[in-house]
């Protein structure tokens, strides 16, 4: 990426505040065109372009913003449950010009942050070695089968057996674990599809099973009710593919990106399923599964579930954070960039109100609005922890930590590490838009490390045998 451009981002920046000086609809307009240009700019002068760069993923998932910040800026904040019940002590036009603006510079740092320690390297991931075709083919069937009686005991303790049933109450599934059941053996799954993939590609085949046993662990993904994790997981199985054949798969940019597009229709429908999930279970279902649907890709619909609820950034929440968090609860000073380690610990052990996303909920909204924690967005971590220098330097230092996680794809450039790396780059680095640090977890590292140790002692009996 030319350093120039940011430069000349930023010099537009300083005219649009001279001309406009303190007029909102001046200043509003140019900063949304600005916001759209830096994240349209980054795309455009990355040169080598490789489709799942973290930079990459993490621009896209900035157009959620965009679109966020363009909902607001046609049809106000009047709908908005984030703004309408709570209190501002600044003018909520000025919060919005001040939000627009943070996060067009936080995504400008973090741009120049990743391309200034991105090296320039081919990708080659090497087969891994040690490990015996045979050992990885038992693993696969022994993993895949602790998955699967894993779910099928879920299957019969909450639906009798029935699996559209459990499927169709997928919304209940947090509260129907709580009391019963667990979901520990679908990691093996998880990992086993991974495992799975890589012997089809080493043998340059991918056989029709593998597809069966990828759906089928979409299915269990999405039967636990995070749907934002089934897409991820799906991007991650497309990244694992891309990168082992980079070579091959590189000119493939615009069916990637349009399955990229496809893929977050289908988050669109999976939340529409849960939804019809939770009014089925109230007994509020008055009409067919054709008209639910009709009604629910309205319009007005799609933008009350993406944007009003906060789906996709949520600039609101942004706005509010600007607005008093210094006030009503102080900066963090970088706490909140260490209490993902906590995420390793069982619940009991975790502190209360550790996560910025929890302390928001409650300090603010605990009355008002259900549902779960409420993400602050990268840029309202930053600002949560040091004010605007947070925004400025600690986005430039998230790039700067983008650029040397995929810089280790040269160093150690196998397909352990390449597993470790789709699952930070698309549970963190692509999501951080409108996440947290709370996102990274070392559950992306360590089941890898182990499989790995496993898989080495595994090889050895087959040899020694």
């Amino acid at each position: 990426m030319k350093l120039y451009y940011p430069f000349f981002v930023f010099f537009l920046y300083f005219t649009i505040i001279l001309i406009g000086g303190f007029n909102i609809e001046i200043l509003t307009i140019g900063g949304v065109c600005l916001f759209g240009l830096s994240i349209f700019g980054g795309f455009y002068l990355n040169r080598n372009f490789v489709f799942f760069e973290p930079i990459n993923l993490f621009n896209f998932f900035s157009i959620g913003a965009f679109i966020s910040i363009i909902y607001y800026y046609f049809y106000g904040f009047s709908k908005s449950e984030y703004i309408t019940l709570t209190n501002f002590k600044e003018d909520i036009d000025w919060l919005f010009v001040k939000a627009i603006y943070f996060s067009t510079i936080g995504l400008i740092m973090a741009n120049i942050g990743y391309f200034i320690f991105k090296n320039n390297f081919k990708i080659n991931i090497t087969q891994d070695f040690n490990i015996s075709d045979l050992a990885l083919k038992v693993t696969i069937v022994l993993f895949l089968t602790l998955c699967y009686l894993n779910f099928s005991y879920n299957v019969l303790i909450h639906a009798g057996g029935n699996i559209f049933v459990y499927l169709s109450n997928v919304s209940l599934r947090t509260y129907e674990f709580q009391a019963s059941g667990t979901s520990f053996f679908y990691n093996f799954g998880f990992i086993a599809t991974y495992l799975y993939l890589y012997l089809c590609l080493k043998k340059n085949k991918i056989s029709y099973k593998f597809y069966f046993v990828f759906l089928s662990i979409i299915i269990i993904k999405f039967s636990m009710g995070r749907l934002l994790h089934t897409v991820n997981y799906t991007i991650s199985i497309l990244a694992f593919q891309y990168f082992y054949n980079y070579y091959k798969l590189r000119y493939f940019h615009i069916k990637y990106m349009i399955g990229m597009l496809s893929l977050v229709f289908l988050g669109i429908f999976m939340y529409f399923l849960r939804l019809l999930s939770s009014l089925n279970f109230n007994n509020l279902v008055n009409q067919s599964f054709t008209d639910q649907l009709l009604d629910f890709v309205k319009v007005d619909s799609l933008f009350n579930f993406l944007i009003e609820k906060g789906n996709i950034p949520n600039i609101p929440i942004l706005m509010k954070i600007i607005d008093s968090w210094e006030s009503d609860i102080g900066f963090y000073y970088g706490k909140s960039f260490i209490t993902w380690i906590y995420n390793s610990f069982p619940a009991s052990l975790r502190p209360l109100e550790y996560q910025s996303s929890f302390v928001i909920k409650n300090t603010w909204y605990i009355k008002h609005i259900g549902g779960g924690s409420l993400p602050p967005t990268g840029i309202g971590e930053m600002y949560l922890n040091f004010g605007f220098l947070g925004v400025f330097f600690g986005m430039f230092l998230f790039g700067a930590i983008m650029a040397k996680t995929y810089n280790l794809l040269k160093k150690l450039n196998n397909i352990w590490y390449l597993m470790i790396y789709t699952q930070i780059l698309v549970y963190f680095f692509a999501i951080y838009p409108k996440g947290e640090f709370d996102n990274m977890s070392l559950f992306y590292i360590f089941p890898f490390v182990f499989t790995y140790i496993f898989l080495l002692f595994f090889s050895k009996i087959f040899q020694t045998k």
